[in-house]
């Protein structure tokens, strides 16, 4: 407290010697073993971690910049009089950056936006300028978000900034907030020993999948799809051979409707993040990981950094790609299933593309397999015989005898 108080001291003194009149912020680096403090900057504009200095000490910063405009700002005496700290405030920020791709920019459709309402009313704010349905461009500042929470100790501000964390979903394009969680947890935040180069060494490995090649059509779908919304032009979407495709997510002990990828005429190539298992299954196409050849119909294990390449489909019309836990992205009219055509649904409503960057959801289940001979594959041929009825719109313009 005794070098706190000097801070404060030093501050004032270097504002009052240029009678500065303003917001603003003196930097310091601080020594943690010998306690000394070496001077560093001013920003003389009002700093992003206003918040926190408004949470701890009651104030309103940028009303009182708009009082001192107008002339109407208390004497400095009588604000300090009244002023006195209390608690600990943390604040993280939410960044347009992608930790895992070195923090590179992130722009993009946000089909999703969901942020907790406050905590104890007061205890949590959050800064903020989005909504679903935005655009972020790329030309931008990367800050989303800044969310704040102030308590009576750091760790518990620290545990209310995760459990907010937790709680807020941003959808489209890739965050830093997961980044963020996995911070909070990390015994040198907690113990408050970090120094400016400790982040380069944390190794961070979120569970995703990442799109190297989006092949011709690639979606996310679901089973049984988007159902009652016929009436109003919303068709039902999910697995077009829904047999396959929850076939498929049986082999890995998933939930039949748990989310994959349906793929049509040219398969993708993906990368994986983290060790998972996968089922290929559906139409006939080839299937290499790291350059190695897959059978389908059979789990395979998948480890952190490899690549998964699909071919083009050989025999059949759809072919899918389960993984275990599934594909994460938020529910549309009660399903995660794209419609491309309603631009709504799986990822941004559309099929994937270079760059994408696709949620696996936690999987805590056995993996469960089957010998082949047991397996009710499906009996996906090159020749299909169809049936066809007379209708409004029929002979001789559409279908001869």
């Amino acid at each position: 407290d005794e070098v706190r108080q000097t801070l404060h001291r030093r501050a004032e003194d270097l504002l009052s010697a240029v009678k500065y009149r303003n917001a603003g912020t003196v930097e310091f680096i601080y020594d943690q073993d010998s306690e000394a403090f070496y001077f560093l900057e001013v920003n003389t504009r009002l700093q992003v971690e206003h918040g926190v200095t408004e949470m701890v000490w009651g104030v309103d910063l940028v009303e009182w910049m708009v009082q001192l405009a107008a002339g109407e700002l208390p004497s400095l005496t009588n604000l300090k009089s009244e002023l006195s700290p209390s608690g600990h405030a943390v604040q993280v920020r939410v960044y347009a950056e992608d930790p895992y791709r070195q923090f590179q920019p992130c722009a993009g459709l946000l089909s999703r936006v969901d942020f907790p309402a406050a905590i104890d009313r007061g205890r949590l704010r959050i800064d903020h300028w989005l909504d679903s349905g935005l655009e972020v461009s790329p030309f931008f500042d990367p800050m989303l978000a800044k969310v704040i929470v102030h308590a009576d100790s750091r760790d518990s501000a620290i545990d209310g900034v995760k459990q907010a964390l937790n709680e807020s979903e941003i959808y489209g394009i890739v965050t830093n907030l997961d980044y963020l969680v996995g911070l909070l947890d990390d015994s040198h935040l907690r113990a408050g020993t970090l120094t400016t180069r400790y982040l380069n060494d944390l190794a961070y490995r979120p569970a995703r999948i990442d799109v190297l090649q989006a092949g011709t059509q690639t979606t996310i779908q679901d089973y049984p799809g988007r159902r009652g919304y016929w009436d109003v032009g919303v068709p039902p979407s999910g697995a077009f051979d829904n047999y396959s495709f929850r076939l498929c997510n049986q082999l890995l002990g998933n939930s039949p409707g748990v989310a994959g990828l349906e793929i049509t005429l040219q398969g993708p190539t993906l990368q994986f993040s983290c060790e998972t298992k996968i089922v290929i299954g559906g139409a006939v196409l080839p299937a290499e990981l790291d350059g190695e050849p897959l059978a389908l119909w059979r789990p395979v294990c998948v480890k952190a950094g490899q690549t998964l390449r699909l071919g083009r489909i050989q025999r059949g019309a759809r072919a899918y790609l389960t993984v275990a836990g599934g594909i994460h992205c938020p529910d549309y009219l009660g399903s995660k299933s794209t419609f491309t055509l309603g631009q709504f649904g799986g990822h941004n409503g559309r099929a994937l593309r270079v760059g994408d960057a696709l949620a696996i959801s936690e999987f805590a289940q056995p993996l469960q397999t089957k010998p082949d001979s047991d397996l009710p594959l499906p009996d996906i041929g090159g020749q299909w015989q169809l049936r066809v009825i007379y209708g409004p719109h029929g002979a001789p313009a559409f279908f001869t005898d």
